[in-house]
């Protein structure tokens, strides 16, 4: 698929008042890449492969392709220089780009630095289409694109790419500029990024869920357009999505693999059904919080997500907009069904992979983190709905929230704000648990108090009495749940998760009718990671997604999914305490093992207990506001495959 890049070298023709404009012709087109290389490049060489594939593809003088390279430390060709900005066309020749420009070294994620390019392709490559790709890392609604690795600590926010769009093309209300506003990032196909770019671009193409590291494909759907520059925009961007799956599939990553085609031209009617969803969910809230916000969030809890959103790998924030508006139907009667018919007329071409069958094609901000940047970060963002700022800014802040979120309530004639139980108001620390004569552990904690919470899980430890040590193997959603009742009891069956036979912590990052989806952090090839697995129902049986680093706070996601393969070398990260101080939970790497040639991930009993060493089950509860408590604990040791609580087996 791809191909060593051949570069052929020309004069640089010098400085943007040094080029002569073209005309503009019928069914010509400028395709501008904006490739900020970042560790992408420096580290993997992707920017380059990307070339390759674009160079590979032969085109008829009305195609270019207009590239701007830029924000790596270093690039594995001999033709892009590390510390300079470059601009670089390909036509007609196969394997080959050509210099047009160079500049002094510039943040690619200043909005100046994008300004500048966008002006120079309009004065000096103008065309009947245009096309504008973000190539780089992405990070969704609130960080946006472009992670400059030579100037670090910024991104380029959404109100920032308007800013530089808006300054080059301020009549874009009587043309649209670009058929196709392009990301090849990570999570940015979202509403607020369409809303964003409606002025701007007919079509939106762009992921809802981190993209693996061999991003788009860009050979196949580049000929097409060369063989048919009077392709509808529309088409083009089916193809787009078409070969990147083909890509994927290609190199075995089309697992959570997402890519939509979102008509900008019927957005209006999707924002308008999107906000008055939002102004619903926050009039009911503001009613009725406790009861609401909770269901809410389990409804966002079940919805698919984009990017883990778990503490060991991180929060982008993202959940899909049609699965929230499907799983929300019955409290948010109003408007659910119209952002999901309005939804499915926007995007028009998606496609997606096996364990991402509940993508729309466009996501929504869910504050699933509930970390204060997020929040504030999207109160920034020009295009985000307002009743969801607020919605939002009310389940994290409660009655206690910002002034201007009561004046804004008060104008929809609500003008108290109730506050609502949460763990912190209503602590449930310790519950009691009792073992059933079946030996099964059961929680009782009552309707009203189960009513404040998302979710009930249980933690599984491994408690060594003569090493003063428990070792955290992570979190199942194996739990019998009478939510009415608030009565939960455990299904454990004493196995747990592991690869080529070597236990691993699991954290669940997603949960739905068909899969489970759960995050191990691991040390791959020396490297921080997180391993996704995804446990099939139907086939009974795990799926090895693949392995990629977590997003760190506030930060663009980091392209890329590692697919397993023989000899890559794994070491788990565990979190472990002292029993004599407990809460002090740290991460522990511990041994590495080599991958098999086949690595197998599936359940495997729990070892037998030695001496004085014992296994605890504890149940945690969360709230909305991912508040925490956890029960009282369950100690029980396993011999010949059955579980022992004292003299009762706990067996199913």
């Amino acid at each position: 698929m791809r191909k060593i890049l051949v570069l052929c070298l020309m004069c640089l023709l010098g400085a943007c008042s040094g080029l002569a404009a073209e005309k503009v012709e019928p069914d010509s087109w400028t395709v501008y890449v904006y490739m900020c290389g970042s560790n992408l490049e420096s580290e993997n060489g992707a920017a380059t492969s990307d070339i390759s594939e674009i160079v590979n593809a032969k085109l008829p003088e009305k195609v270019k392709v207009l590239i701007q390279t830029g924000g790596a430390k270093a690039w594995h060709n001999s033709t892009v220089k590390p510390g300079k900005i470059q601009r670089f066309v390909h036509t007609l020749d196969v394997n080959a780009i050509y210099p047009v420009d160079e500049q002094p070294d510039a943040n690619m994620s200043d909005p100046s630095t994008l300004k500048e390019f966008l002006a120079f392709g309009k004065k000096n490559f103008p065309a009947q289409h245009n096309m504008f790709i973000f190539w780089d890392h992405g990070g969704g609604s609130v960080v946006g694109a472009i992670s400059d690795e030579n100037h670090k600590g910024d991104s380029l926010t959404l109100n920032e790419m308007e800013e530089a769009f808006s300054a080059v093309y301020p009549d874009a209300d009587k043309k649209t500029p670009f058929e196709i506003i392009g990301f090849d990032t990570c999570l940015m196909s979202t509403i607020d990024t369409a809303k964003n770019f409606q002025p701007y671009g007919k079509y939106l193409v762009a992921s809802e869920e981190i993209e693996p590291g061999n991003g788009w494909y860009y050979t196949p759907w580049l000929v097409s357009l060369g063989n048919n520059p009077g392709m509808d925009s529309g088409e083009i961007g089916k193809n787009i999505c078409d070969s990147y799956m083909e890509g994927c599939r290609t190199v075995k990553t089309d697992a959570q693999a997402t890519l939509a085609v979102t008509d900008l031209s019927k957005l209006d009617a999707l924002y308008d059904a999107y906000s008055q969803w939002g102004q619903e969910a926050l009039t009911k809230a503001a009613k009725d919080p406790g009861p609401f916000l909770t269901t809410y969030s389990r409804c966002a809890e079940a919805t698919e997500n984009y990017g883990g959103n778990r503490p060991n790998v991180g929060y982008s924030n993202m959940a899909d907009l049609g699965n929230l508006a499907q799983n929300t139907m019955e409290i948010l009667p109003n408007n659910s069904a119209a952002v999901l018919a309005a939804l499915q007329d926007a995007v028009v071409y998606k496609v997606n992979g096996p364990y991402r069958k509940n993508s729309h094609g466009l996501s929504c901000f869910y504050l699933y983190g509930f970390e204060i940047n997020n929040l504030k970060g999207y109160f920034t963002v020009d295009s985000a709905s307002e009743p969801f700022k607020y919605l939002y800014s009310y389940m994290a802040a409660g009655s206690d929230m910002d002034t201007t979120v009561k004046d804004y309530l008060a104008k929809s004639g609500q003008k108290s704000l109730p506050s609502f139980a949460t763990l912190k108001t209503n602590p449930l620390e310790d519950a009691k648990v009792s073992i059933l004569d079946d030996g099964t552990a059961e929680m009782v904690i009552g309707g009203p108090a189960a009513s404040m919470l998302k979710s009930v899980r249980f933690m599984l430890v491994n408690v060594s009495r003569e090493d003063d040590l428990a070792i955290v193997f992570g979190f199942d959603n194996n739990v019998r749940s009478d939510w009415e009742n608030g009565v939960f009891k455990d299904n454990f069956l004493g196995q747990w998760g592991s690869l080529d036979g070597y236990h691993l912590y699991m954290d669940i990052v997603e949960e739905n009718a068909d899969y489970t989806i759960y995050a191990s952090p691991i040390k791959l090839n020396g490297q921080d990671s997180n391993l996704f697995v995804a446990y099939d129902y139907k086939k009974s049986a795990y799926n090895i997604i693949g392995a990629r680093p977590g997003i760190t706070n506030y930060s663009t996601s980091q392209k890329g999914m590692h697919v397993l393969k023989e000899g890559d070398k794994v070491a788990p990260i565990i979190c472990a305490a002292h029993l004599s101080t407990p809460r002090d939970l740290r991460a522990v790497v511990g041994p590495t093992f080599t991958i098999g040639k086949q690595p197998v991930f599936k359940d495997l009993p729990l070892s037998d207990g030695k001496g004085n060493e014992t296994f605890a089950f504890i149940f945690q509860m969360e709230d909305l506001q991912n508040n925490s408590a956890f029960s009282k604990v369950v100690f029980f040791t396993i011999k010949d495959g059955k579980m022992y609580l004292s003299d009762k087996i706990l067996g199913k």
